[in-house]
């Protein structure tokens, strides 16, 4: 029961400024239009426009509380990012924080109503960039049979709120406007952090965690979507060094970094060198999948290597993670540590 913030936390705030427009110099014109009175048809287009118009649902005919609540299961998985806040209720003003945490989704748009919380969003400078009213999944709408309404919580209950992440956001003021202050404040400066602090090459996060003069290497491949077993298979491993030091090769450096190729049923791959079976495992490295000489990396630089790899027997048909670990011996000393594996999905055919 969430309004989605996606543009305006995003844009909040910041207004373009419009540079000045020279003067025109404009000639007269020698003869002035006259005001032409709409004819009938024209009338009726626009009563028609006019009535379209005031049978659309505003902001205020719709209840909240009867739209779909979002949830995690619902959530979009794009290149957004959410925060997500849980939290227990024991009453109206008695809330305590469960957890905060950074998820790599979005929850679907919510319509705007009265709700009985106001959430205000503040940055570091306690400024507020978003507002917004929220209604928690486990009110009760009462009626006493007199067209009175009114809402309640239930004695306890687990609320969730989902709504998109923000680097300026610091802060997060739960509100019950019948009191006019907040029952319930979250920190969303540590989790932003945590989160920014595994992922500093995502430009989101750039403004939370400063480069580091450690390198960082990331690795990517492409190849066909699906493959017959047994198969020889052509692959492009990119990697690129996101970090500000040199990431030395085995070209120029015996202990340089390589990149492991492997075969995975998951997305779960070794966290060192893999081992080279004939027949299939596990996280098998594939028959030519490893890629031992290789350059130096500066910072902010790719490269892009060729090679081929074979299926190994055995290998049933289905789906499968193709794996790229680079620098699985750690050998370079890296600014993150978490992002040296990559999954290509990959269909076996028989």
């Amino acid at each position: 029961m969430i309004t989605r913030l996606k543009d305006t936390i995003s844009n909040a705030g910041f207004q373009p400024v419009s540079e000045a427009t020279p003067e025109r110099k404009t000639t007269p014109l020698r003869n002035e239009p006259t005001m032409r009175r709409p004819s009938t048809t024209q009338w009726i287009l626009l009563l028609s426009l006019w009535t379209t118009f005031l049978s659309l649902p505003s902001a205020a005919q719709i209840d909240p509380s009867k739209e779909p609540v979002p949830s995690l299961s619902d959530a979009v998985d794009t290149e957004a990012r959410s925060f997500v806040v849980e939290m227990q209720f024991h009453g109206q003003n008695e809330v305590t924080l469960t957890s905060v945490d950074v998820i790599d989704a979005i929850p679907p748009s919510r319509l705007g109503g009265s709700g009985a919380y106001r959430v205000e969003i503040l940055n570091g400078e306690g400024s507020r960039i978003e507002a917004f009213d929220w209604w928690d999944p486990q009110e009760v709408q009462h009626d006493d049979g007199n067209g009175r309404h009114s809402t309640s919580l239930q004695p306890v209950a687990t609320g969730k709120m989902i709504f998109p992440f923000s680097p300026r956001a610091t802060e997060l003021r739960l509100k019950d406007p019948s009191l006019g202050f907040s029952v319930l404040i979250v920190d969303l400066e540590t989790p932003a952090h945590h989160y920014c602090r595994n992922r500093p090459w995502e430009p989101r996060c750039r403004e939370l965690i400063p480069p580091s003069e450690d390198p960082n290497l990331v690795v990517s491949l492409f190849a066909r979507a699906a493959v017959p077993s047994r198969e020889t298979m052509e692959l492009e491993v990119r990697v690129t060094n996101l970090g500000g030091g040199e990431a030395f090769g085995t070209l120029q450096d015996p202990d340089g970094y390589m990149v492991d190729l492997v075969l995975s049923t998951d997305q779960r791959l070794p966290e060192e060198w893999a081992v080279f079976e004939p027949v299939f495992v596990e996280d098998v490295l594939l028959e030519g999948g490893r890629i031992s000489n290789t350059e130096t990396l500066p910072g902010g630089e790719s490269i892009t290597y060729t090679t081929e790899v074979r299926l190994p027997e055995h290998t049933e048909p289905g789906t499968y993670c193709l794996g790229a670990h680079v620098d699985p011996g750690h050998a370079v000393q890296e600014s993150v540590e978490l992002d040296n594996t990559f999954c290509f999905q990959l269909t076996v055919e028989p």
